[in-house]
């Protein structure tokens, strides 16, 4: 726990220095680690690769079991036993049918759902995400970004995709990143950036807990 705690303090210090070096119109830094192994456009360049938890704003494709119903008629003889406990039966599958139908519209309804860690790239015009496979986010698709410090997560909104959240102790990093890449120097003023300008030493939120 104590080094889980050190990695997401250093993740905070390093946000809020990109903060205090944009602000002061610098530019983000390269990053201190090797070439990525990853094939990049011409000219593009690696700002950070990290891992951080993946989420999409998605349903889930389901399909509710549908139990048949047999119909059963009134004979000559009139209605007997047997015939009113198969009419029961019939509607208590048509009950459970009805419940299962609705089980399946709520699991469709998108919501946010976490999907694991994914091996995470940013570079200054795409974002990698290898989540079963690479998933690739490009910046002129971005409309929106809500970036949650507090939370260490942001998320991005796209015209043509699901929205995607991502959270880790590099998040607020990236969501700094990010507010510059999208907005220009106005995105640092987005709403929750402040809480860098009033940043003080060795104080940083609690690490969000460990994914189920």
């Amino acid at each position: 726990m104590a080094d889980r705690k050190v990695i997401f303090a250093e993740g905070w210090d390093r946000a809020c220095s990109l903060y205090a070096l944009l602000r002061e119109g610098g530019t983000i830094p390269e990053p201190e680690a090797g070439p990525s192994t990853v094939r990049l456009e011409q000219g593009e360049r690696v700002l950070v690769e990290t891992e951080l938890g993946f989420g999409r704003h998605i349903g889930r494709n389901v399909t509710a079991p549908v139990r048949p119903q047999r119909k059963h008629g009134i004979g000559m003889l009139g209605i007997g036993p047997t015939v009113i406990i198969r009419a029961l039966h019939n509607r208590r599958v048509r009950a459970n049918n009805r419940r299962w139908a609705r089980w399946a519209e709520e699991q469709a309804t998108p919501r946010w759902q976490h999907l694991g860690i994914a091996r995470t790239i940013m570079t200054d015009r795409r974002l990698l995400c290898d989540h079963n496979g690479w998933v690739i986010f490009g910046y002129p698709g971005v409309v929106e970004l809500r970036p949650a410090l507090q939370s260490w997560q942001f998320e991005l909104h796209f015209t043509d995709t699901a929205p995607v959240r991502l959270v880790g102790a590099f998040g607020p990093w990236c969501s700094v990143a990010l507010a510059s890449l999208l907005y220009g120097p106005q995105g640092l003023t987005l709403p929750g950036f402040e809480v860098f300008a009033n940043a003080t030493g060795g104080s940083f939120p609690k690490p969000p807990p460990l994914p189920k």
